[in-house]
C-alpha cells in the first residue's frame, strides 16, 4: 500500500524495505523473535518502535531513529543491541564463520526455515547439524 510522499507499507521484508516497525512492545525496546525480525537483521535495517512514527507525526518532522531502535529481544529480556550492531556493520556477513547445532528435535523445521532465509539474504552458506540420529 502506497501513501502520499511515497511512503510504502508492505507485508514482507524486501529489497525496498528500510525500517521494520515494532507495533507492540511488552517491554520497552524489546521485541519478539520473528521471521521478519531475522530478515530485517540480515538486511541491516532499522528495527524501531512504533513510537517513532507517533513522535514524528507529533513533531511534524522526521526524527532520528536511534533512540527508538530495538535493543534486544523478549525471550531473553535483555538489551544486547544486536539489531543496531547489524545495521552499523553492513560490511560484515551475519553469522560469518558460524556453525549451528540444533538440539531441539521439535523446533528443527522452524529453525531450518529461519536459517534458509538468512542464507538466502546474506548470500553465504550455513552448516546445520541435527541432533537426530541419522543412522
Amino acid at each position: 500500500m502506497t501513501y502520499p510522499g511515497e511512503i510504502e507499507i508492505c507485508d514482507d521484508v524486501n529489497e525496498r524495505t528500510t525500517h521494520l516497525i515494532i507495533g507492540k512492545e511488552e517491554q520497552p525496546l524489546l521485541c519478539p523473535l520473528t521471521k521478519k525480525l531475522f530478515e530485517s537483521i540480515a538486511r541491516h535495517l532499522f528495527i524501531i518502535s512504533a513510537r517513532w512514527i507517533d513522535d514524528c507525526l507529533n513533531e511534524n518532522q522526521l526524527l532520528n531513529e536511534d533512540i527508538y531502535e530495538m535493543r534486544g529481544d523478549l525471550p531473553y529480556g535483555e538489551y544486547h543491541d544486536g539489531m543496531k550492531r547489524s545495521r552499523l556493520l553492513k560490511h560484515t556477513k551475519l553469522f560469518e564463520n558460524c556453525q549451528f547445532f540444533i538440539l531441539c528435535d521439535h523446533c528443527q523445521n522452524c529453525m531450518v526455515s529461519y536459517f534458509f532465509t538468512i542464507t538466502f539474504l546474506t548470500n553465504q552458506s550455513l552448516l546445520l547439524f541435527s541432533s537426530r540420529n541419522t543412522n
